[in-house]
């Protein structure tokens, strides 16, 4: 059964759960994180972290300067401050402070219970805007569309 809580009741107690040094699984929604990630389909297991232990390509919880809860990649860590991007987001980024980190993905479960450990997406980071757009339309229309 699954029930759909709204994100300013649930994270605040992710947040708790997570800070009591406990790891929490959480059904994904959106396509944010594609082909990474499967909205509605994976779950993520979230544990602890530090703005210290993060790096770039890491994949977090934060909440972003917007006040929105993301589930998205580390592109850039200044000595301040985080910028995110969704694996699927062709451009746009939010900005995430170090008190505003909830958790690192530690294990993407896919909807058969297979645990896949986050790899960092360096090639498709490094790839531009227009390759990438082209490469998640296929995606989109062929393999999502298979999954169902």
């Amino acid at each position: 059964m699954q029930i759909n809580v709204p994100n300013d009741i649930l994270i605040p107690e992710i947040r708790r759960i997570i800070d009591m040094g406990s790891e929490v699984t959480l059904m994904t929604k959106g396509n944010s994180m594609l082909p990474y990630i499967i909205g509605g389909r994976d779950s993520v297991r979230l544990k602890k972290t530090s703005f210290e232990t993060v790096q770039k390509g890491d994949i977090i919880l934060a909440e972003t300067s917007g006040g929105h809860f993301v589930l998205h990649r580390i592109i850039h860590k200044g000595t301040d401050r985080l910028t995110l991007r969704g694996d699927g987001n062709i451009k746009g980024s939010e900005i995430c402070r170090p008190e505003n980190i909830i958790g690192i993905v530690t294990k993407i479960i896919t909807s058969s219970g297979q645990e896949k450990t986050p790899v960092k997406a360096r090639f498709w980071r490094a790839i531009g805007p227009f390759p990438r757009r082209c490469m998640l339309a296929v995606y989109r229309r062929t393999i999502l569309k298979l999954r169902k």
